[in-house]
């Protein structure tokens, strides 16, 4: 599956819980994250590898 900033997705370290895509690194196989849904309180961004990346169904989302 192609991921694409915006996208919303799930972590295999941490299944419970939702994050969005920020920004792809394809040189470095990487992808900055936040958790989701977004909050008044700002969540900080972070690194994972797209190996950690899990597709979620975008459909149950609204």
């Amino acid at each position: 599956m192609t991921f694409h900033s915006g996208s919303i997705i799930g972590l295999r370290s941490k299944p419970d819980a939702l994050y969005q895509v920020v920004n792809l690194d394809e040189v470095s196989g990487s992808a900055w994250v936040r958790r989701w849904p977004l909050s008044r309180h700002r969540f900080p961004t972070f690194l994972v590898p797209h190996a950690e990346i899990t597709p979620v169904d975008q459909g149950n989302l609204r």
